[in-house]
């Protein structure tokens, strides 16, 4: 029997515990879809390289 877990999150949360990591500041933190597909990003663009994707 197959069955589906859904879990809301708030995006606000997420991005705030992202900041809170010291090195982020530094850079960007990306969250994928099982796609490859940017679904939270602490960058400003939301753009994730191609080639990091390889």
């Amino acid at each position: 029997m197959k069955s589906t877990i859904v879990m809301l999150i708030n995006e606000q949360q997420i991005l705030d515990l992202l900041k809170g990591i010291q090195w982020v500041n530094n850079g960007s933190m990306f969250i994928l879809d099982e796609k490859g597909q940017v679904i939270v990003s602490t960058s400003i663009t939301y753009k994730l390289s191609p080639s990091l994707l390889a």
